[in-house]
């Protein structure tokens, strides 16, 4: 289950969300108006973006990726 970038909160189904550029998501809510920039000119945006919804078939998506994923000997994930 994928966590907040901001509050390491993790990011339910029915949370609203943004990408963040770093790749990490981020909750609506975790998010100030003035935190967003058109990423050509880095001007701040006059409007807020309207947030995606984590939906299950995105938990479904995320817990296979999960379970694709190499582990130790001891149960770690390698990424």
């Amino acid at each position: 289950m994928p966590k907040c970038l901001a509050c390491a909160e993790p990011i339910k189904v029915g949370d609203k969300y943004y990408n963040d550029v770093s790749g990490d998501l981020i909750h609506d809510k975790c998010t100030a108006d003035d935190s967003f920039v058109d990423l050509e000119t880095e001007a701040p945006l006059t409007y807020r973006p309207t947030p995606h919804v984590w939906t299950q078939q995105d938990q479904d998506t995320e817990d296979a990726d999960a379970e694709a994923l190499p582990t130790t000997a001891t149960g770690e994930t390698i990424q």
